[in-house]
């Protein structure tokens, strides 16, 4: 205390906190004083105190009341110890943490626009004619551009995870849609290593299910990818099974069973543990954060993930996952979009090339602005049937775009305006207090335009007159099946497959 205050210990008998210390200290230490004495209870609280040299020194303070033999309180002990160094340090942590946070929303924005590029590009080229070489090596850069986003989410959901920030958000899943396009990728990266993929679902799957398809898809990406990353002959064995609960929910039972090096059983405990590889094995290369946040997520989600493996015989990966069935969405009625001249605010060139794409593929015509400016001197009344703004920009943010377009021409001046955004949509009301109609997320998906424009656009079809066949007639082709078809492996394959059938 001597060294603390600069006074000897006979000068400070009998003075004040506020003949001591700093209004402000003192006034923390009757505070703190007066707790004890109305609580008669122990109090424990940090301080920083300054030197008579003027630096400062952080001390963890408690205080306790202080009685004699009979119980008689007779005041408060109070006793410190110096935490400067571990306040420092915790200061230091919490500074990288934020550090680190500010680097992931960094790298969040400007890695997904090129990946998002790449695997919508990938996803239009796979729908053009090309020969099987062409074909081999477009879906190894789609499978590796999906891989990458993969592996990027894991990073994302990792930081997450740290700062307790991780939020499942649980929306209408299309089962069926949802398994195919699992199995069509996981069939693609199977095929590059020479591997099989059996794919066994229950027959009775239901169509609509409520769950975080997206953080659900990661993991199931993680199970395969890693089951073909670890095999080397044989292949890989994806079941799913129905296990119901109630009439409205049942647990979706996913087994990823593999032919590979499988797991000691000294490490079958270690494997979910972050950053874990199994020691002296070759093919343990990667992140070695997959397995662990797909626990997490798992867990998160209100299901368990674990695995059963013997070593030189391969592993088998269990998913169990209780879901809500949903009944099926009303159905749409029969409107037709219009062609739209569309301005597209985007300041990625990448992300104009694939929106284009996507928009002109649907029959409309695109006029692009990298900033809001350009955007601002294209938009006139009457000149555009739809606005589609993208919220980061380089001069501006696309509200504020909004918002002097609203101010210059008002509302009966402009068409509607939709946002894009590569954030998590979960509340609307901001891009709607900005006199926006809507926000689709980023990458662009045909569904999501197609859902925004029926919505704005859409008008009965023309009513033409329905030939109804002859009652006697019977339908010898599936066209349901046929268009699937056609739209899948283009007209060119389609064409060759009706020569074949008329050979043979």
């Amino acid at each position: 205390m001597e060294a603390l205050v600069g006074l000897k210990e006979r000068q400070l008998i009998g003075l004040r906190p506020e003949d001591v210390y700093s209004p402000e200290i003192a006034a923390r230490v009757e505070e703190t004083d007066q707790q004890v004495f109305a609580r008669n209870a122990p109090c424990t609280y940090e301080q920083w105190m300054v030197y008579p040299d003027g630096h400062s020194a952080c001390f963890e303070m408690r205080k306790v009341p202080f009685f004699d033999a009979r119980g008689k309180r007779l005041g408060v002990l109070g006793f410190g110890r110096d935490v400067t160094e571990r306040q420092r340090h915790q200061q230091q942590l919490e500074q990288a943490s934020r550090e680190k946070t500010t680097f992931i929303s960094t790298i969040s924005h400007e890695l997904r626009t090129p990946l998002n590029g790449i695997v919508g590009l990938s996803r239009i080229l796979q729908e053009t004619r090309l020969d099987a070489e062409q074909r081999q090596y477009l879906n190894t850069i789609h499978v590796s551009a999906v891989t990458l986003g993969n592996i990027f989410n894991d990073i994302i959901d990792l930081d997450k995870i740290d700062r307790h920030r991780l939020q499942i958000a649980p929306v209408r899943v299309d089962l069926p849609a949802f398994l195919s396009d699992l199995e069509s990728l996981t069939r693609l990266m199977a095929e590059q290593k020479g591997l099989y993929l059996h794919f066994d679902l229950d027959g009775d799957l239901p169509h609509w299910v409520q769950t975080d398809g997206t953080r659900l898809r990661q993991v199931l990406w993680n199970l395969t990818g890693n089951a073909i990353k670890f095999t080397e002959h044989g292949g890989v064995t994806l079941r799913v099974y129905l296990i119901p609960e109630t009439p409205r929910q049942l647990t979706l039972r996913f087994e990823v069973e593999d032919t590979g090096i499988g797991i000691p059983a000294s490490e079958l405990e270690n494997i979910f543990t972050m950053y874990y590889q199994v020691n002296d094995k070759k093919h343990a290369v990667g992140t070695g954060i997959g397995l662990a946040v797909s626990r997490q997520l798992v867990e998160a989600m209100g299901g368990t993930l674990t695995v059963d493996s013997e070593e030189g015989h391969g592993s088998c990966f269990v998913l169990e996952l209780t879901v809500e069935c949903l009944d099926e969405p009303e159905p749409e009625s029969n409107h037709a979009t219009p062609d739209l001249r569309i301005l597209l605010l985007e300041d990625v060139e990448l992300n104009i090339t694939v929106a284009t794409a996507l928009l002109e593929k649907l029959g409309h015509s695109v006029t692009p602005a990298r900033c809001g400016a350009e955007a601002l001197e294209l938009v006139k009344p009457g000149r555009f049937d739809l606005l589609l703004l993208d919220i980061q920009l380089p001069d501006m943010t696309g509200f504020e775009v909004a918002d002097q377009l609203l101010e210059r021409h008002g509302t009966e001046g402009l068409p509607p305006m939709v946002a894009l955004t590569a954030n998590l949509i979960r509340d609307k009301s901001e891009y709607l207090a900005h006199g926006m109609t809507d926000a689709i997320g980023k990458p662009l998906s045909v569904d999501n335009l197609k859902r925004v424009l029926s919505q704005l656009f859409a008008t009965p079809e023309s009513n033409q007159l329905a030939v109804s066949p002859p009652e006697e007639s019977v339908e010898v082709l599936d066209m349901g099946f046929l268009t699937d078809y056609a739209d899948m492996v283009g007209k060119e394959v389609l064409v060759g497959a009706v020569k074949l059938f008329e050979q043979m």
